[in-house]
């Protein structure tokens, strides 16, 4: 967070990878570097099944956060004519961010429990059978 108050500072610029703004790069990779660091602390520190399930579906989020839903929130809040200024204020451009990722994160959970447990799972991954023990889905063999 302090990285991306720097680069603000410095660029006049928020830092936006949909539109390709970057700032100043040393800082953005600083910045970058940081929140995977803390990331891999938070992960040491709580329950990993979060995380594993994260890691299992990250092409999932990879492939529809910036190509798909990126663009139906932007047309959402365009539609109701949120966050429609154009120069947000900082406190603005961080409450979009924060209420689009809570978005991005749960629609694209829900995207990937349709993928996972249901016969969209053979378009991504081939069959999947149910082991009859714990419940949880595993490819098939054949």
């Amino acid at each position: 967070m302090i990285c991306l108050l720097i680069n603000l500072a410095v660029t006049e610029n928020h830092l936006d990878m949909y539109y390709g703004q970057y700032g100043v790069e040393p800082i953005t990779y600083l910045g970058a570097f940081s929140g995977i660091l803390l990331i891999i602390l938070l992960a040491w520190k709580f329950d990993g099944k979060v995380i594993c399930y994260l890691g299992r579906n990250s092409m999932i989020y990879y492939a529809w956060h910036q190509t798909i839903v990126i663009p139906l929130v932007d047309e959402y809040y365009r539609k109701q004519g949120y966050f429609q200024q154009l120069k947000l204020s900082t406190m603005n451009f961080f409450c979009k961010n924060v209420i689009s990722v809570v978005i991005i994160c749960l629609v694209l959970t829900v995207v990937s429990i349709l993928i996972n447990y249901t016969f969209l799972r053979v378009a991504v991954d081939g069959p999947l059978r149910i082991n009859k023990k714990d419940g949880r889905h595993e490819e098939s063999k054949e």
